[in-house]
């Protein structure tokens, strides 16, 4: 089975962080402790990391280079890594000159915690034309604690687990991962988008739908980008795995109609923060009902079904009621 192409940005299996030109910026520091992040008591892999720019002023174990070509040299006949982290300050260097670099060195991921001034439709061009996908820019970063993934800027690193979590707000990615730790529940995969220019809700969702490690999805959206292509998505979504979304006012639609919009996708939808942990609980505990202890009540004159056991699962029989 051929991998997605969002793979390499979201599950990497190496990296290479740019760390810019300040060695004290406090940014790149806390990127740094992160990914220097190993739980001793796990059998987790791990990712390897090197490190491209100003030597950081802290100590770290990642080999140091001065320049993409001289860590490809380095590198040898090894593949190229499958993420490009930029984080820092970039003075001496233009965001077309690091997506550039990033295609020459074969580097097909960039995962952007800075901010950018160029604009959207000035990237676009500039991320084609070297075949490089970009997550972000303001990114708090992405997690993939089963293979030892911790390129993010949460204090809190996630437990191993089967929930995955997207959100376009790092400081709600942050305080969902503290609580969840806190509460001894993990996580398959964390993703916060920050501002997405490429890399869309939409593809990220493409992703986890088809992600075996992921058995639920925990949602919270700031901009979905093109709706037709987001619902299409959450609706298909929907039909293999559990999924809870949380959007804020500003998500540029009446709410009504994103009622409505959603309610046919088959995700549940949360008004507050509060929803998502709620969903989180419910995600992680709930067992499924088996051998026909679920007992349905109701006073409604809709289609009812009743069901008896089979060899090969449930034999479904459907009937109307009337008035």
């Amino acid at each position: 089975m051929s991998q997605h192409a969002l793979h390499p940005l979201l599950a990497p299996k190496s990296m290479v962080v740019l760390t810019g030109d300040d060695a004290n910026d406090p940014l790149m520091l806390a990127l740094l402790k992160s990914l220097a992040h190993t739980d001793k008591s796990s059998r987790q892999k791990s990712c390897p990391v090197s490190l491209v720019g100003a030597e950081p002023a802290a100590s770290f174990s990642f080999p140091l280079f001065t320049s993409l070509d001289e860590f490809i040299v380095s590198n040898g006949a090894k593949p190229s890594p499958d993420l490009a982290v930029l984080v820092g300050t970039h003075s001496n260097s233009s965001m077309e000159d690091i997506i550039a670099a990033c295609g020459e060195a074969g580097i097909g991921s960039l995962l952007m915690l800075s901010w950018t001034g160029e604009p959207e439709d000035k990237l676009i061009p500039i991320l084609r034309k070297h075949n490089v996908r970009l997550l972000g820019p303001n990114s708090f970063g992405i997690c993939r604690p089963k293979q030892g993934v911790y390129a993010w800027l949460g204090l809190t690193q996630p437990l191993t687990g089967r929930l995955a979590l997207m959100s376009q707000s790092g400081t709600v990615a942050s305080a969902l991962v503290d609580w969840a730790t806190w509460q001894g529940i993990g996580f398959s995969q964390v993703v916060s988008m920050g501002s997405p220019v490429d890399v869309m809700p939409s593809q990220v969702l493409d992703y986890l739908s088809t992600d075996f490690d992921s058995q639920a999805i925990l949602m919270y959206l700031q901009k979905i980008g093109r709706p037709t292509r987001f619902l299409s998505s959450l609706r298909a979504t929907g039909r293999s795995k559990p999924v809870a979304v949380v959007t804020e006012h500003s998500v540029g639609s009446d709410e009504r109609v994103l009622d409505a919009a959603l309610s046919r996708t088959g995700a549940v939808r949360g008004r507050r923060l509060n929803d998502l942990i709620a969903a989180a609980s419910v995600m992680t505990n709930a067992r499924r009902v088996k051998d026909g202890s679920l007992l349905i009540i109701g006073n409604g004159a809709g289609t009812w079904r009743t069901s008896r056991p089979t060899r090969d699962g449930i034999e479904y029989r459907f009937a109307h009621t009337r008035r």
